[in-house]
């Protein structure tokens, strides 16, 4: 993300919000300084509660160039609260392209540069209402009871066809029969 910033146009800033190892934290630190980035990236470690919710309230983008993820929460929380985002195709979030709420890139620098860029002239607040929109459909207590009843309806409609078949149940190695 730094190298990617270091090309992007000055106006572009990072503000960095979450914690990790002190090794990892001082390596960003010296890869800032070293690409003369000082005024434009911002550490603020972690936050939780209003200050959270007043991160989300001054992004223009979230950005989460993941290259392993196995959900990646905060590009729920982004879209939640009306923040577009991009991420890696290493995420699970294809529905940032479908819903046109966001980027989901290749894990590329080259890729990450030209979504930012892409975006700068894109209504940013259209794409974080229809974020928005999208998780409280899916995302949501009353989205997530549908879908489970859907699976439930589904599954209910196989066990009644005259072709359903009975599931089977394989134990493993710790399985106590």
């Amino acid at each position: 993300m730094l190298t990617v910033l270091a090309r992007l146009p000055e106006i572009v800033t990072l503000d960095v919000y979450g914690s990790g190892a002190p090794k990892y934290e001082a390596d960003l630190a010296r890869q800032v300084a070293e690409l003369g980035l000082g005024r434009r990236v911002a550490f603020h470690g972690h936050v939780a509660g209003v200050a959270k919710t007043q991160a989300f309230a001054e992004a223009d983008i979230m950005c989460l160039p993941t290259h392993s993820e196995n959900f990646g929460l905060v590009v729920g929380e982004a879209l939640a609260h009306g923040v577009p985002a991009i991420t890696t195709t290493e995420a699970p979030w294809s529905g940032l392209e479908g819903h046109d709420c966001g980027r989901w890139i290749a894990p590329e620098t080259d890729a990450l540069e030209a979504a930012i860029l892409t975006l700068q002239d894109a209504d940013l607040a259209e794409m974080g209402a229809r974020g928005r929109a999208w998780m409280a459909r899916d995302f949501s207590s009353a989205g997530t009871t549908r879908t489970l009843l859907l699976v439930y309806d589904d599954l209910l409609a196989r066990r009644s066809s005259a072709d359903a078949r009975p599931v089977t149940i394989e134990g493993g190695a710790n399985d106590d029969r």
